[in-house]
């Protein structure tokens, strides 16, 4: 295997990444002053919309690619961001190319020969396992053995023993998602520490480190209640090429695919012509997340829906519209027609302390479906949150131990890049309790207090319907 700069995974080496990411995050503006906007890269988005031109299947193919022959180490979503971005411009830079990250058909060609040249060295294959019907890449160079395990996959293990990668299967009827995650973040080892943890309605991410070793789990619902998954255990002396092809595994993985088809890992994907597209001046729009209240009302960030031509609201887009706002406390509430408030009944929980554990509930559109985000949040201050927020998540709702609404999330985190498919974490401002119960109270409309505690899954399971995703268009 060649040696390369050691590329750290922010979804296994998060204690390492936390402090940079936070302390790079700019400050939230003052109160009263909206946050200067800094103008788009021409570079970027011209380079985006010719990524974006190409095929989903295409695009995935490119960012694997960029896996296996460079430093990149996003996750293979599809989705062009500034990690792309920078892949694409790292592997001209290596091969005298022009540096504008658009990859014309040649270099695309040369791109896929250089991918399939390391995926050769490695012995990387995408294999379906059959004992838990995944099919999953697998460097086999490294994973040596293989044989049948007592969570309904296979195991692979290295010669030494020092790694080791395990799928697993749970039939319905058997533990949920939220036991499986509850046990894979507890443990009585107490030199374990989980360093990422990211649980959603159908997947969670686990991962962390020993004081010799690392860990990296991912957990899958399906829909018709079966739980598959994989799980990556390595000797800290294997980092420098294990933190790395941990991303193409878990690029690679596909819990229940549609159907089992011979192996392509190992072909050069096609490399169709790049055509040039126009760039336009800005985006066409913006997303947001919105709490449904009484009365058709839609509490959410000022920050979602500043500037809005248009603003839409749920699965049905709705038209809504800004009745009230205040600069200082970065809220808005809008009102719509027709939008009723759905879930359980909300409360309004007290004051926030440091290092409270809290949980996000937002919405976000994928495409053209909408799909729920749930995180856990830790806060570091009365009014600042750590947390993994993705785009769409300025306006979403902190829900305290009790499901009572500790806050509203008021700063935009904007385009964040993905690693392995997690979003690293960094500091956001939200509203507090009692500055939203003043704001509503100004509008006349009241929420009662609560103080009955409940378990996180529960909070986010009762609270999912009473967030809305919010469309801006700009």
């Amino acid at each position: 295997m060649r040696s390369r700069p050691h590329v750290l995974t922010a979804a296994l080496l998060l204690t390492v990444l936390a402090l940079p990411v936070m302390a790079q995050t700019p400050l939230p503006a003052a109160p009263g002053q909206a946050r200067p906007v800094p103008p788009p890269d021409p570079r970027l988005v011209a380079a985006q919309q010719v990524f974006e031109a190409l095929p989903e299947a295409e695009r995935k193919a490119i960012q694997q690619d960029l896996g296996f022959a460079t430093t990149f180490n996003g996750a293979a979503l599809g989705t062009f961001g500034t990690l792309t971005f920078n892949g694409i411009q790292n592997f001209q830079r290596e091969n005298a190319l022009a540096v504008d990250g658009i990859l014309t058909p040649p270099a695309r060609q040369l791109l896929a020969t250089k991918a399939r040249t390391a995926r050769t060295a490695l012995k990387f294959a995408v294999l379906d396992d059959q004992r838990s019907g995944v099919k999953i890449g697998i460097p086999q160079s490294i994973f040596t053995k293989r044989e049948p395990n007592a969570t309904g996959g296979s195991r692979w293990q290295s010669t030494d023993g020092k790694a080791t990668l395990d799928t697993s299967t749970l039939a319905v009827g058997g533990e949920t998602l939220q036991q499986q995650y509850d046990k894979a973040i507890v443990s009585s080892n107490p030199a374990r520490k989980v360093t990422y943890k990211l649980l959603r309605p159908d997947f969670f991410v686990v991962a962390g480190e020993t004081p010799t070793g690392k860990f990296y789990r991912r957990m899958t619902l399906g829909g018709d209640g079966v739980i598959r998954g994989f799980a990556v255990g390595y000797d800290k002396t294997m980092a420098s090429d294990m933190d790395r092809l941990v991303i193409s595994v878990a690029n690679s993985f596909e819990p229940f695919p549609a159907a089992i088809a011979p192996s392509t890992a190992q072909r050069p994907p096609p490399v169709p012509a790049v055509p040039l597209v126009q760039a336009p001046a800005t985006p066409r729009e913006r997303l947001a997340s919105g709490l449904v209240l009484d009365g058709g009302h839609v509490l959410t960030s000022e920050a979602g829906v500043k500037d809005c031509r248009m603003i839409t609201a749920g699965p049905r887009k709705l038209v809504a519209r800004v009745v009230a706002s205040d600069g200082t406390l970065g809220l808005s509430l809008l009102k719509t027609d027709g939008l009723a408030r759905a879930g359980a009944v909300l409360s309004m929980g007290g004051a926030v302390r440091a290092d409270s554990a809290l949980t996000m509930v937002g919405q976000a559109w994928s495409g053209a479906a909408p799909g729920g985000i749930f995180a856990e949040a830790i806060a570091v201050g009365t009014n600042r949150i750590a947390a993994p927020l993705q785009p769409g998540s300025a306006g979403a709702a902190l829900f305290d131990g009790s499901g009572a609404l500790a806050g509203i999330v008021v700063d935009d985190p904007g385009a964040r890049r993905q690693v392995a498919g997690v979003v690293p974490a960094a500091r956001y401002r939200f509203a507090t309790a009692d500055e939203i119960g003043a704001f509503l109270q100004k509008n006349s409309i009241t929420l009662a207090r609560s103080d009955q505690a409940k378990a996180a899954g529960s909070v986010a399971a009762a609270r999912r319907d009473s967030v809305v995703a919010l469309i801006c268009g700009l």
